[in-house]
């Protein structure tokens, strides 16, 4: 049996600052600055509905939950440049359907 002698972190050693300093490094050198983001509430709790309609597990040893703020931010920017759903659909159908299924 072998022991594994590396950190079981991958965030430790100030590596998080170090990726935080190349993407800002990066972003300069495209002309870009970095914003920072705030999560669109409303968006976050009706993705975490449909994650429930859905039937993923938001709560005990598989939940998901933790992800969803992440999922969100995520979506949220790199989907901002399409035309949100026209309006909030019926009961029962899919208002997110032209987000979730991107």
């Amino acid at each position: 049996m072998s022991t594994n002698t590396h950190s079981i972190s991958t965030l430790d050693g100030g590596v998080l600052a170090g990726i935080r300093q190349s993407i800002a490094d990066f972003l300069r050198r495209c002309g870009l600055k970095y914003m920072d983001v705030a999560i669109d509430e409303a968006y976050y709790s009706e993705c975490c509905q449909e994650a429930i309609n859905r039937g993923f597990p938001m709560d005990g040893k598989y939940s998901i939950r933790e992800y969803m703020d992440i999922g969100v931010a995520m979506a949220s920017n790199a989907y901002t440049h399409l035309p949100a759903p026209l309006a909030p659909l019926e009961k029962g159908t899919e208002s997110l359907s032209g987000w979730v299924s991107l």
